[in-house]
């Protein structure tokens, strides 16, 4: 899988990563789940539908956007991240959460 980034999704992870530093390991555990929810030879849904939701298709690509959830806080805290799935890459767009209004 080819994981791409872009650059406001990566200030806002960069900022979210100084205050909650816990978030770089989780973000690579999303990564591997990501890695089996979409590979485009033996996709696996493994994440809960509730926590993943398909926001756009095209004939190629689909944005999608995933709850991740984090101990200690309430589920509408939880970070929001927006990724596009073109095939076997997926583009991470923009983060979001609640905690910083």
């Amino acid at each position: 899988m080819l994981w791409l980034e872009h650059d406001s999704f990566v200030r806002e992870f960069k900022k979210f990563s100084k205050k909650y530093p816990k978030a770089i390991p989780g973000f690579e555990a999303v990564k591997k789940l990501l890695d089996t929810q979409f590979d485009p030879l033996d996709p696996k849904d493994i994440i809960a539908p509730g926590k993943i939701h398909r926001v756009q298709e095209d004939a190629i690509w689909e944005v999608w956007k995933l709850e991740a959830i984090v101990q200690g806080w309430k589920p509408n805290q939880w970070p929001r991240t927006w990724f596009v799935v073109l095939g076997d890459t997926i583009t991470f767009l923009v983060m979001r959460t609640h905690c910083d209004k």
